[in-house]
């Protein structure tokens, strides 16, 4: 969606602190990992402290460890991968942010959050060696007894024992723009499971975790495979992939979801204890599974919902989808930039055309200060107390950030 050509945008939309240098990308999150449990809580990462760039992976495994809050800038591709349990693995520490400073940086590792809390990752390929067999080898990522947790506009491929499991009394999780793949045809090609054995005891009442506008293609199973928790899988795509599974004790609720000549929800293993819906889906009717007296769950948390129809364009969308599509360490991607009738408009901000191969054009319905800045933050043009003004001529190709009183808006010169 980063070719609309006219922004009409109210002050919900972007609201980043701009610094002379950026920290992270104020977007909002969303679902269960804005929860503590079963109460509203905000999940900050690594907070507003001056992010660190890292350009080797022993920088990144220092910083992800440290007990300090942190906000890490993944500057380029590193990793040697693993296999079984040996070779490359990230460990995190609680309060990180770590983020892909520019689209597709791949990390070759497993990544192990165990027994911490307020981690975000976003804007990254997690890859793994692929399988061919069914070993309890390393996940690329597992996320374990761990809570508020948030994956954001990342690919996660090729795991060997899976791809993104979450397990053993972890909670509050959520993944956005997400896509889940293998691109190896092994035997072992199972994505996301949630809850690892029937008797994990410590997972009960958790393992609420939700999927918003995330993409599984070429996945054998597990897309996910769900234990326990209250499961939101929310605009969701499904090519070449096998439908979600709910078993014991799950409460799932998959909602407005793409099934794109793929099979749909099921259950699996349920003990007598299950519920699964499928609501508002295309490729899927409406229709709920439920054993054990069983009802589907209302989630406590306010959403973007886009009609089944929109999930394909938007979630394929290569500027900026399901994936490590974001721009910069503050770019949001489509969902900053859509659904612009669902604000309330305060402030009335019209941008064209924006991207621009010239000039933007900027009305505003209140007299207003303006700032250019580029990714350092640098000024590079300034207006005081306008309406209506034309700029961006002199700039370079590139992204900029336009600041009108507190707000800020993106600019794409092309």
């Amino acid at each position: 969606m980063h070719k609309i050509t006219t922004l009409i945008a109210s002050v919900a939309i972007f609201s980043l602190a701009i610094q002379a240098h950026f920290a992270q990308a104020q977007c909002n999150a969303m679902g269960w990992a804005t929860y503590d449990g079963q109460s509203a809580s905000s999940i900050t990462g690594g907070g507003n402290v001056t992010p660190v760039k890292v350009t080797t992976f022993d920088q990144l495994l220092k910083e992800a460890a440290s007990s300090s809050p942190k906000v890490i800038y993944v500057m380029n591709d590193m990793g040697n991968g693993y296999k079984g349990e040996s070779g490359d693995r990230v460990i995190l520490a609680s309060n990180k942010t770590i983020i892909g400073f520019k689209p597709g940086i791949t990390v070759k590792a497993g990544w192990l959050i165990k027994g911490v809390n307020n981690v975000i990752i976003k804007n990254l390929i997690c890859r793994g060696p692929g399988n061919s067999n069914s070993q309890q080898n390393w996940d690329c990522v597992n996320i374990e007894n761990s809570k508020k947790v948030w994956f954001d506009h990342c690919q996660i491929m090729e795991g060997e024992d899976g791809n993104f499991d979450i397990v053993k009394g972890a909670d509050n999780v959520t993944a956005t723009w997400c896509k889940f793949t293998y691109v190896s045809n092994g035997g072992h090609n199972l994505s996301n499971l949630i809850g690892s054995s029937d008797n994990e005891t410590v997972s009960h009442g958790k393992l609420n975790v939700t999927y918003a506008y995330c993409w599984w293609d070429n996945v054998q199973d597990r897309t996910p495979r769900s234990r326990y928790g209250k499961i939101h899988l929310l605009n969701c795509y499904y090519t070449k992939s096998a439908g979600p599974n709910a078993g014991f004790m799950a409460n799932q609720r998959t909602e407005a979801c793409h099934f794109d000549g793929t099979e749909g929800i099921r259950t699996i293993s349920t003990g007598g204890k299950v519920v699964h819906a499928a609501i508002g889906c295309l490729g899927q009717a409406d229709k709920t599974i439920a054993e054990g007296g069983y009802t589907v769950f209302t989630p406590p948390y306010t959403y973007k919902k886009y009609a089944a129809s929109e999930v394909k364009g938007l979630v394929t969308n290569t500027s900026c989808g399901a994936g490590p599509t974001l721009d910069s360490p503050t770019d949001c991607g489509c969902d900053a930039i859509t659904g612009i009738e669902e604000e309330v408009a305060q402030e009335q901000v019209s941008i064209f055309p924006n991207p621009s191969k010239s000039n933007f054009q900027v009305n505003l319905a209140t007299p207003s200060d303006i700032q250019v800045m580029d990714m350092e933050g640098k000024i590079q043009g300034e207006y005081k107390n306008v309406s209506n003004v034309e700029l961006g001529e002199s700039l370079r190709p590139g992204i900029y950030f336009l600041k009108i009183n507190s707000k800020v808006y993106k600019l794409i010169k092309e």
